[in-house]
C-alpha cells in the first residue's frame, strides 16, 4: 500500500473575475491537498486580509471561497490565497485581478457601466 503526502497548492485560479456591484460576489480557492487543509489565507494588493473584522466579506473555512456581500468598487484588485494543512503552508496562489461592473438598483434591475 502506498501513501501520497502533498502539501496544498492552489489550482485553477483565474487571471481575472468580474463581480458584480451590489450582489454577491465569490472567489474560489482550489486547492489539493492530502491531508486536507485547514486554513486559507486571503491578500488583497499584496496585503494581508483582516476577514475576522470584515463585516462584507467571510471565507469558508471547509473550501477557503471568499464570499463578498454586497460587493463595491473598493473590492477591486488583486488577491491571491495560500492554503496550509498540519504538513504546513503551500504556495501562493497567481494573483487573480478583480474588477467590479454594474450597478445594482433597488427595483432588482442592473444597468451596466463598462
Amino acid at each position: 500500500m502506498r501513501l501520497c503526502i502533498d502539501r496544498p497548492r492552489v489550482v485553477n485560479m483565474p487571471e481575472r473575475l468580474y463581480l458584480a456591484r451590489g450582489l454577491l460576489g465569490r472567489i474560489d480557492c482550489v486547492v489539493e491537498s492530502n491531508p486536507p487543509q485547514n486554513v486559507i489565507v486571503w491578500k488583497k494588493d499584496d496585503h494581508l486580509m483582516d476577514i475576522e473584522n470584515s463585516r462584507h466579506i467571510r471565507v469558508s473555512r471547509r473550501h477557503g471561497t471568499m464570499l463578498i456581500k454586497p460587493v463595491s468598487t473598493a473590492d477591486e484588485g488583486q488577491y491571491t490565497c495560500m492554503p496550509y494543512s498540519s504538513l504546513g503552508a503551500g504556495d501562493e496562489s497567481s494573483a487573480v485581478h478583480v474588477f467590479v461592473r454594474g450597478t445594482c438598483h433597488a427595483t432588482g434591475h442592473f444597468s451596466r457601466v463598462y
